[in-house]
């Protein structure tokens, strides 16, 4: 809850192990724990998106979508969203490819490309800032005092843009139902901020794609 009102910087994770096992499950436990209420209320006051996400679809797009949500958008997003909050000036450089990353998939989004084309862009221009981060981290490790200084904007900022991308989701209500459909998100960009800074940006992956997986796993079993 303190890192939540107000984030504070550490330079390395803080926890491994097993103690960093059990604060991922703590900290699961509260992805979902938030989760459900508001899913829940979203529900209630929007059944048409509720009966749009209990609808079956065919084989090959329940794999797709399964592989997007355990694997792909775990990593994807995570490198785009929270690997530079270590504030080393190589991974504020790969930030700086994130960045374009995100206004690609925010364009994409905007303008409806046919084929995804600038959402596929947006992944080849995240990938190649990580070639390029994979060239530099030993050497460019330092981390500037400006960013330590401001370290709370980042973590928000990224939060609310991470829950806000996903608007942008087929089965996404528009405007406030919208913002209540996403508000999962956005707290939980908190969670996993807290969770790669304090344990480390593989535990964050591996937080995002447990959460996917009750996320994608309740419903089927419901059904």
């Amino acid at each position: 809850m303190r890192f939540a009102l107000r984030p504070s910087f550490v330079a390395e994770p803080i926890a491994t192990g097993w103690q960093a096992v059990k604060a991922l499950a703590v900290l699961l436990a509260i992805s979902v724990a938030i989760m459900i209420p508001l899913g829940l209320i979203l529900v209630q006051v929007d059944l048409p998106t509720a009966i749009r996400g209990q609808r079956v679809e065919p084989p090959p797009k329940q794999l797709r979508d399964l592989f997007v949500a355990l694997a792909f958008a775990p990593v994807f997003e995570e490198l785009v969203f929270r690997s530079w909050l270590s504030g080393r000036v190589a991974a504020l450089r790969y930030g700086l490819f994130g960045l374009v990353a995100l206004m690609l998939l925010l364009a994409d989004i905007a303008l409806a490309t046919s084929g995804r084309a600038l959402s596929g862009l947006a992944v080849v221009v995240a990938f190649a800032g990580l070639v390029q981060w994979v060239r530099t981290h030993e050497a460019d490790r330092a981390v500037p005092s400006w960013f330590i200084a401001q370290f709370r904007w980042f973590v928000w900022g990224s939060s609310l843009i991470f829950g806000l991308i996903h608007l942008g989701n087929d089965d996404t209500p528009s405007g406030l139902l919208g913002l209540i459909a996403v508000a999962p998100q956005m707290i939980g960009g908190v969670l996993l901020a807290y969770t790669r800074t304090r344990l480390g940006l593989g535990w964050a992956i591996l937080h995002h794609s447990l959460y996917n997986a009750v996320f994608f796993g309740v419903p089927a079993a419901l059904r």
